[in-house]
């Protein structure tokens, strides 16, 4: 089991087999909170609200009626940043995208996530030295280079 710390995100990365590992992120809620703001200011420029000029919607009610949406979209863009930032710095391959299998974002502190990734399994391959092979050499008709040419 390995852990680190990737811009205040703690991850712990274990061998499940050979072919698979558990990932185990904590992501501050400010990491979170920013992101749903920057998504909160996008939204803002495209939304239209009767009674509010485009683009001068109060926050307030931008969350109340797209809140859910602005959360999942703030946690689309998280998670697989840190997602590909722990794998690369554990050197770890994946074979596809990590499978979230838990997550966790109440109404205070962090969000935790937990997810598998398939990975290629580990082996050694042996006895592959001292085998000999043997070339065949076919040689090349003039028959052969006159079908070539018939074809082209």
């Amino acid at each position: 089991m390995r852990s680190s710390t990737i811009e205040d995100v703690k991850i712990t990365i274990s061998n499940t087999s050979t072919w698979l590992r558990s990932i185990e992120v904590e992501i501050p809620r400010e990491r979170i909170e920013a992101e749903q703001k920057r998504i909160l200011e996008t939204f803002r420029k495209k939304v239209k609200v009767d009674g509010f000029r485009q683009g001068k919607v109060p926050d307030h009610i931008i969350e109340q009626r797209y809140g859910q949406d602005i959360r999942a979209e703030a946690i689309d863009a998280v998670l697989p940043e840190i997602f590909t930032k722990a794998l690369e710095d554990k050197e770890i391959r994946p074979l596809a995208p990590p499978r979230v299998e838990n997550l966790e974002y109440a109404e205070e502190g962090p969000m935790t996530v937990s997810a598998t990734v398939e990975v290629m399994p580990e082996f050694e391959v042996k006895g592959y030295q001292g085998l000999k092979l043997e070339k065949t050499v076919r040689p090349v008709l003039e028959a052969d280079i006159e079908g070539a040419i018939d074809e082209l």
